[in-house]
């Protein structure tokens, strides 16, 4: 959370910033604030990659069933892919419209090819989360959050091949599309995280429902 959080603030200040010298290219004030902004918030997007890695280990070893709803997986398997993109159906129990590459789920989560992934099958029908939703605010937060890891180096690559990024406005018009979508894939990381959780507060222990 803490390097999702840099990385939001980051990147809406740059946006913030680019902006502003789209309008005035003379501030040195905003240049400066641009190339802090995305030192930070760059920084805190390839360091969330890293992180990624190790929370989705933990989470194949200590909650699989929310990593199952993550992933849309229906079935335990070894080899299983990682999916990109696509629709969990609930009711047939399976993934529509996805892109799979073989063995990436097992690889990831266990740094293994040939690792078994527990899929939805393993869990009893009343206590898997909203599928849907889990799916769909992962793929929301791993997009976004690989679109802002691309753009972090191709602002390095044009910082060191051609000089301040106030050189290139369509650089800095991508920065300022770029602004809202830390955010975005922050709110969708909480919704993974929340909502993954359910029906539990205290995994195998309490319900929500029993909370109150």
């Amino acid at each position: 959370m803490i390097l999702a959080s840099y990385c939001a603030a980051g990147f809406a200040t740059a946006g913030i910033h680019a902006l502003l010298v789209l309008r005035d290219r003379s501030n040195r004030f905003h240049q400066r604030a641009i190339a802090i902004a995305l030192l930070v918030g760059g920084s805190a997007a390839v360091l969330q990659a890293v992180s990624g890695d190790a929370l989705a280990r933990m989470t194949a070893r200590n909650l699989p069933t929310k990593l199952a709803a993550m992933e849309g997986d229906f079935d335990t398997r070894s080899g299983a892919p990682l999916r990109i993109g696509g629709l969990p159906d609930v009711h047939t129990r399976q993934m529509k419209y996805s892109i799979e590459i073989p063995d990436g789920l097992s690889l990831l989560a266990f740094h293994s090819p040939h690792a078994t992934v527990e899929g939805l099958d393993k869990t009893p029908r009343d206590e898997w989360p909203n599928v849907l939703v889990v799916h769909i605010a992962f793929q929301i937060m791993v997009g976004i959050g690989t679109l802002l890891i691309c753009v972090s180096l191709v602002a390095a690559w044009l910082a060191w091949k051609h000089g301040p990024l106030i050189e290139s406005p369509r650089f800095l018009r991508l920065l300022v599309l770029c602004s809202p979508l830390g955010f975005v894939a922050l709110e969708s990381g909480w919704v993974v995280t929340e909502v993954g959780r359910q029906p539990w507060i205290i995994y195998h222990i309490m319900r929500t429902s029993d909370a109150g």
